[in-house]
């Protein structure tokens, strides 16, 4: 058996910079801390409003290549909270 090692970057874009995949994967780990649901068309929106106003850095962690986490990075996390305090 042999010993494969993954290998784990992080690679900080803006929000405008994000592909489709990768925008819909932030918005649905954003949305359970929030008690909202991924699932619910009304809530990704909002979600997505909000991101857009806001234009956050996105901080999204790659293992071999796929993305495993999302975070905002945190020069933009204020602005953020902010922004979902206001509208949520």
């Amino acid at each position: 058996m042999s010993d494969t090692k993954q290998s784990t970057t992080e690679v900080t874009k803006s929000w405008t910079d994000l592909s489709k995949v990768e925008t819909e994967c932030c918005l649905a780990a954003h949305c359970v801390p929030l008690g909202l649901s991924f699932k619910n068309q009304r809530h990704m929106q909002t979600l997505h409003r909000i991101f857009d106003l806001g234009r956050p850095k996105i901080v999204l962690v790659l293992s071999d290549g796929k993305p495993k986490a999302v975070r905002v990075h945190e020069e933009s996390a204020d602005v953020i909270k902010l922004l979902i305090r206001q509208y949520l």
